[in-house]
């Protein structure tokens, strides 16, 4: 299992656009995504689910991959993230 951490800095906290690239990015890998924050989990492929964490400016978030690929698709994910702030 690979682990990627995030702390939200754009102030309008992750909000449907960036979410919906993180889902699109996540989506391209075979490896599970599972998002992790202080209000729950959601699969970090399904934009409904990720959406329900209402994560903002500030809060922390994990996404942990399990699969084939999980190696790649959490190192090419901390690029990805870095590049929204």
């Amino acid at each position: 299992m690979q682990q990627v951490e995030y702390t939200v800095c754009d102030p309008r906290g992750l909000h449907v656009v960036p979410m919906g690239i993180i889902c699109t990015f996540l989506s391209s890998f075979k490896s599970r995504a599972e998002v992790h924050s202080a209000a729950g989990r959601a699969d970090g492929k399904k934009i409904d689910e990720f959406i329900k964490l209402a994560i903002r400016r500030g809060d922390k978030f994990s996404v942990n991959f399990s699969g084939p690929d999980e190696a790649q698709a959490a190192a090419e994910l901390k690029k990805l993230l870095t590049s929204l702030c």
